[in-house]
């Protein structure tokens, strides 16, 4: 056996957006794919498939979640939450990740996010902090991350099944032509043979 090696010795924890930005682009990019490749059947491993159901639990939970605020967050909700905390108090990275994952928005939730919390900051600073979360965190973009791309998923599948319809008729139309003169042509040589007959009769008469 190989001796196992770690290949990176420090990996930075992710926040939960973090997390469903990068399941949510894998999802559309595979959406995009088969849109444009119908016909091809992925051959999908026991790993992949285990991947992709893991996936859906994942993008399920957030999506359906109450408790945290992933799927309406934007990019610069985060970084404008960031910048504004960290221009008044100083939060460690882990307390700032939980802040964006959970939103909390009363300052009594701050007391389960912020290690020593009480010797730390007073009431009016949970009380600051909280209401800078829930400015700048909770501040409804004005679209989401994702809202944009779905919709040009949804839009490229609808030209997509435009353009396999029109190709379907036109296809229907090449058949039914050629199935018209097959039958013309199938007559015009039944005539022919029927004259012929009639007039080598004719003849022997």
């Amino acid at each position: 056996l190989r001796a196992m090696r770690i290949l990176n010795g420090y990996v930075a924890p992710l926040t939960n957006f973090e997390i469903y930005s990068r399941m949510k682009a894998e999802q559309l990019r595979e959406s995009v794919h088969a849109i444009h490749n119908p016909s091809k059947r992925k051959v999908v491993s026991p790993g992949e498939k285990e991947r992709g159901q893991l996936r859906r639990q994942i993008l399920r939970y957030f999506e359906h979640s109450t408790e945290s605020p992933v799927t309406k967050l934007h990019p610069s909700n985060i970084r404008n939450c960031y910048q504004a905390i960290n221009e008044k108090y100083e939060l460690s990275e882990a307390e700032l990740l939980q802040i964006v994952n959970l939103a909390p928005t009363q300052s009594v939730d701050l007391f389960l996010i912020v290690e020593l919390c009480v010797s730390r900051f007073d009431d009016d600073d949970l009380a600051d902090i909280a209401a800078i979360i829930e400015e700048h965190l909770l501040q409804p973009p004005e679209e989401t991350m994702y809202a944009s791309l779905e919709r040009a998923v949804e839009v490229e599948l609808v030209r997509v099944k435009e353009e396999a319809a029109v190709i379907k008729a036109e296809r229907l139309r090449v058949k039914t032509e050629a199935l018209e003169q097959a039958a013309a042509l199938k007559e015009a040589n039944q005539t022919e043979m029927k004259e012929e007959k009639a007039n080598g009769t004719e003849g022997s008469a």
